[in-house]
């Protein structure tokens, strides 16, 4: 190839319209638009790490989910389990790790023998984020029964910037209630008014029983949404969350039940009434929770906002011995819910993705991401015998079944 000096002289050669034409043809490749953003690129395998805390009494079940999940001939999608058992996981780790591209970590049991494993759920992502570093861009956390449709997935995170704090759910706890559409939570960043505006417009199942249009006294768009409080179109419609923060969540909330100001914070939660809000709370909503049966997608981007250090003082009281008082939250609650917490208090709410918005339980099966409420004895014998009270599940039973 011409050094750089016999090129510029191969350029002066040009007569003076080749070299306008030249010139001309320089600045328009300049002012095209730029490639497209990494996270708008279709996902690969490898920057999807599933995670699961389990126990070798379980290892089966959290075997044939966990796998079922892969692409037929690949193992590009790692699995993590995290078990009770030091020696086990060893053991599983120089059998499996390098063959089928899985990690075995460990956490022990806490006292609780109810829930002896709670605290190992809620450490996953962060066991799994300290063992991979950042070499992955989603964490698909469930319970080792949670079967994901990584297709779906793949497809419902390509508009997401994986970089931003994202907690990523369409199975959302308030108020003891799934799907109750005035929980605190966002919509995705690049969420358009055109989507806002269509889903608006269906009906919605558990609406708040305030009035429509009469949702807040601060005057019109105090939600930050685009559209003033009093068009009735809009005003159930979560804020887009770039990212979303439990203030944002919150004022949704606050604004849709007409709550206004308070000196503390609404108790909705068992946990938060049992046990009251930690120090520093940061919102006069309580916290919404993510159900670890349907699943979780959490980003890389979230992971770099709480730490590993962080993740450990929502968990234990003493962090050296791993021990928390007894009967408190962090010795007594469910994971997913210690998890939702921790987050919330380190400034990242859930955020909706917004596929099945003011539709209760139905969902669209071609956008399905996670499902726990059909992998079960009870909807697969509901299914045989004809009674299953909606068709919206058969899809997924039957991919169940076949994988």
């Amino acid at each position: 190839m011409p050094d750089l000096p016999s090129r510029s002289a191969s350029l002066l050669q040009l007569g003076p319209v080749s070299r306008l034409f030249f010139l001309l043809s320089l600045v328009l490749l300049l002012r095209l638009p730029q490639r497209p953003h990494a996270w708008r690129r279709p996902l690969q395998d490898a920057e999807l790490v599933i995670v699961r805390g389990t126990c070798t009494s379980r290892l089966d079940l959290a075997h044939a989910t966990g796998r079922a999940a892969r692409p037929i001939n690949t193992t590009d999608l790692r699995i993590v389990y995290v078990l009770e058992n030091a020696d086990m996981a060893q053991q599983l780790q120089d059998r499996f790790g390098s063959s089928l591209n899985e990690t075995y970590l460990h956490w022990p049991d806490r006292p609780d023998p109810k829930k002896p494993g709670d605290t190992r759920v809620a450490m996953a992502p962060w066991l799994a984020h300290d063992a991979l570093g950042e070499s992955y861009k989603w964490l698909l956390l469930g319970d080792d029964d949670t079967f994901f449709f990584v297709d779906g997935v793949k497809a419902l995170l390509r508009e997401y910037d994986h970089n931003l704090p994202y907690i990523v759910t369409d199975a959302i706890w308030h108020k003891r209630k799934r799907n109750l559409m005035e929980a605190p939570r966002c919509l995705p960043c690049h969420v358009t008014q055109a989507f806002r505006q269509a889903v608006a417009s269906r009906s919605d199942t558990d609406k708040p029983s305030k009035a429509a249009g009469a949702a807040t006294a601060a005057g019109a768009d105090s939600d930050n949404d685009g559209a003033s409080d009093g068009d009735s179109s809009a005003w159930m419609m979560p804020p887009p969350g770039c990212p979303c923060t439990p203030q944002l969540a919150c004022q949704f909330t606050l604004n849709v039940t007409g709550i206004g100001r308070r000196s503390r914070p609404m108790v909705w939660s068992p946990e938060s009434k049992l046990w009251g809000f930690p120090p520093g709370y940061p919102t006069k909503c309580d916290y919404p929770h993510f159900h670890g049966g349907s699943g979780v997608l959490i980003s890389v981007g979230a992971m770099r906002q709480v730490p590993y250090s962080e993740a450990m003082r929502c968990y234990y009281d003493n962090i050296d011995e791993r021990t928390a008082k007894p009967e408190s939250l962090k010795s007594s609650a469910h994971g997913d819910r210690m998890t939702s917490l921790c987050f919330w208090l380190h400034g990242v709410a859930l955020t909706d993705p917004g596929l099945s918005l003011a539709l209760g339980e139905t969902t669209y099966i071609g956008n399905r991401v996670m499902d726990a409420r059909t992998a079960n004895p009870s909807a697969l014998g509901k299914a045989a015998a004809g009674t299953l009270p909606s068709n919206s599940w058969v899809w997924s039973i039957l991919t169940m079944a076949a994988a």
